[in-house]
């Protein structure tokens, strides 16, 4: 019977184990099977969650292995009959310092004669939908409008003529925060 595993990889498939990241950093998340005999095998990754430790919990992949939000994670690269993979941003919960992942995956025998591994056909995973959100300026002249149904944030600093387009990542707020405390400073610390 085959033996299975999850990595979370620093650079790509090949890369050293991720021990602690940053929050935007880019890892690779690995699944992989082991069998003694090749060619026998086809796996399937789904049901995947992830948790915050208290009881948070978010869906990342459905039950037939399709990702449910673009923004945590793409739907799965089928590299191998083993191997499944994607690359992804690290994100966190806030005011948390651990992620919990929990995968099913699904091993079954291999038809005789084919050449490939059935793996699910997924359509280009959502965006989560939230509400439209505005808040008004403070007295630095900050605007921050929320567009949350698409998820993407807006900033505008009237004063210096900056203008930062990002997109939302869902648990990403410490990166708005850092924006939001750059625009208000006028970018001292980086001579600008």
């Amino acid at each position: 019977m085959p033996v299975c595993r999850y990595e979370v990889l620093a650079g790509g498939p090949q890369g050293p184990p991720v021990l602690f990241a940053t929050i935007g950093q880019m890892v690779y998340h690995k699944w992989t099977c082991e069998s003694s005999e090749e060619n026998q095998f086809c796996m399937i990754v789904h049901s995947c969650i992830v948790d915050d430790g208290h009881g948070d919990r978010v869906e990342l992949i459905d039950e037939q292995g399709c990702a449910k939000d673009k923004h945590l994670l793409q739907n799965l690269d089928y590299i191998s009959d083993l191997m499944v993979g994607k690359e992804a941003h690290v994100y966190k919960y806030a005011d948390r310092e651990r992620l919990f992942f929990d995968c099913k995956i699904v091993l079954s025998i291999k038809e005789p004669g084919t050449e490939f591994c059935p793996v699910p056909e997924c359509p280009d995973p959502p965006r989560k939908r939230r509400h439209l959100k505005e808040k008004e300026k403070n007295k630095n002249n900050f605007i921050l409008k929320e567009h949350k149904k698409e998820e993407k944030i807006e900033e505008i600093c009237e004063n210096s003529n900056i203008f930062i387009y990002s997109t939302l990542i869902p648990l990403d707020l410490a990166l708005i925060i850092v924006a939001i405390l750059l625009i208000r400073d006028g970018f001292k610390q980086f001579n600008l």
